[in-house]
This record gives structure tokens, sequence and C-alpha cells, in this order.
């Protein structure tokens, strides 16, 4: 029989990941044959999937979320066939680029796009200086003291998406290549189309945009400031692990979800589940000025480990300022 085991917090039946399309299995594939097809690392593809890499909560998944019937010549491990019911995996919606990264190709000036990027820079801007949630954000983490997060601070960045230190950029591919809403890249990179320095950018998707403006969606604010918070220790300048940046940019956004009524539970991915619960037991929607440490923090940090990767979660965090 194969060997399984029950996961701490298993992913309910029928949960889509964010940017997949379904896949139905059928007999003669298997996990490798379906991950080359797609261009992705088969662990990748597991973990993108149920969340785990343990073999046992895999089969686990197998049996209870996918259906499958049919064991592996071993005995091991179940196994896809087209007897599985309901037989559903998912694939990333776009592949990760395989192969030579294509030479870029400067644009031609679009004075109509650089209007409507210009519209919505400020209007994002606007959102985080009248959004009242971020009032209530003031914490630490760590037990350095080093990242405070603060409403204040937040809003400093918003006024700098306004005069465009910070650029923003609409990339529905390169955020579908993450998984994400949307994604802030740090300062003194090289722009690869024209070679020059430029400062930090922040990546949303086209539905950030409604007919040229913020379309506000709860979604999409959420996604803008859990970026801002690491914009705002990009601009500071500090070299934190990536993990501790990751924890803080939860725990600010879903501060913002409690505000707006949206109730993180039951079906939804364990670091946002585990950043509830701190703010719940910390009061943060209250109190201000809270220190998290180390230990406080542990559940989120696990959690975000095993969402982004381990390898990820102990590298130094590229924080080299704004100005």
């Amino acid at each position: 029989m194969p060997i399984e085991k029950r996961p701490a917090n298993p992913i309910p039946k029928g949960t889509q990941p964010p940017l997949s399309k379904g896949h139905r299995v059928k007999d003669g594939e298997n996990w490798n044959s379906v991950a080359k097809g797609a261009s992705i690392d088969v662990w990748d593809l597991i973990e993108f999937n149920f969340n785990t890499r343990d073999p046992a909560e895999v089969n686990w998944y197998l049996r209870n979320n996918v259906g499958c019937v049919l064991h592996t010549a071993d005995g091991k491990n179940y196994r896809f066939s087209s007897a599985a019911a309901p037989g559903i995996i998912y694939l990333p919606a776009i592949p990760k680029p395989v192969g030579p990264k294509p030479t870029p190709v400067s644009p031609k000036p679009d004075p109509a796009k650089d209007e409507e990027i210009q519209t919505l820079s400020t209007e994002i801007g606007d959102f985080l200086n009248v959004e009242k949630s971020l009032s209530w954000i003031d914490f630490y983490v760590g037990n350095t003291g080093r990242i405070h997060i603060t409403g204040t601070g937040l809003r400093w960045i918003g006024d700098r998406i306004k005069d465009r230190t910070i650029l923003v950029s609409v990339d529905d591919e390169e955020l579908a290549q993450h998984g994400f809403y949307a994604m802030y890249k740090g300062q003194n990179r090289i722009d690869e189309a024209t070679g020059t320095t430029i400062g930090g950018e922040l990546v949303v998707g086209s539905s950030a945009t409604h007919e040229g403006h913020f379309s506000g969606t709860w979604q999409t604010k959420y996604a803008i400031i859990h970026e801002a918070v690491h914009a705002l220790l990009d601009a500071r300048g500090l070299k934190v692990l990536s993990i501790r940046n990751e924890c803080a940019a939860y725990i600010a956004s879903v501060i913002y979800l409690r505000f707006a009524g949206i109730k993180v539970g039951s079906g939804w991915s364990d670091e946002f589940v585990q950043a509830a619960e701190i703010i719940e037991k910390f009061e943060l929607y209250s109190k201000l000025g809270v220190h998290l440490s180390s230990q406080d923090i542990r559940p989120l940090a696990k959690a975000v480990k095993q969402f982004y990767g381990h390898s990820w979660a102990s590298r130094d965090w590229d924080c080299d300022g704004l100005g």
C-alpha cells in the first residue's frame, strides 16, 4: 500500500492555485512526463499543486484530491491514470521560459501609454496616502528592531510612486511566471534595453487598471501594500533576510484585509492564515509599536518558507536604497 500522511493543514479538494490551468491526468502519464511537457521542474510542479515536497503527503493528496486509485509497480505511491476522479492537477498558466534569453528590444515611445502609467502611478500613490487601515500598521519584526513597518512609511512610498522615483509598469506575463498579483524590483538595477541604471519598480497586472485608471479591487490593494513594504525596506537600505522581509509584508497586507472586511480562513494559503493569527494574537489592529520577536513569527516564517522555498528564505534581500 502507498505510504500516506495527512498534511497538518490540508489544501481543500478542488482548490485551484492562482494563475494556473487544470490538467486531466491519463494512462501513461506521470509527474516527470507532465512536468517536462510544462517546462517545469518535477518537484516544483508537485509543490505548486500541494504546497509540500513530502512524498507521504503527496500520496495523501493524490488519493484524496486527485482521486488516484492505482499504485506504482513497487506499491509505494499512487500513479496517474484515466481512472482517477476528478483526476485534475494544475499547471502554471505561463511556464517559466527555457533556453537562451532573447535580446531585449527598446520599445518605441508611446505618449498615450506614458500618460496612462502616470495616471496609474498617481492613483496608486493616492490610495496609499488615504487608505485608513495604514494608520494601524505600526509593528517591528525580529529581535533587532531594525524592521519597523509603519503606515507613515508606506504613505511615503506612495509619494515616491507618485513622483516616479519608484516606477510603475504593467506586465501580466512576468507576474504569471511567479504567480503574483504584483511585485517590487529593487533599486540600482540595469535596464537591459538601455543599459542605464534605474530605480525601484512596482510591477502590476492589467487587473490593476480599468479604462486607464487604478481598478482598486481588494486583491490589487492587498498586493500594493504587500509590495510597498518591500519598497520601504529597500528605501531604508536595510540588509535583512528575505524571510523576515516577506513576513513583514504579509502582516501589513493582512491588516489591510481585516479592515477591508475580507476574512482569512479555510481555503486560504497557510501564510495568510498564520499572518492573520499573529494579528489577532497581538492585537495589531488596535495596538501600535508592537515588537514581534523571531519566536512570535515562527509559524508564519515556516509557512512562507514552504511557499517560496527554503533556499530563498535564507538569503539576504538586496535592499540598497531609492536615493
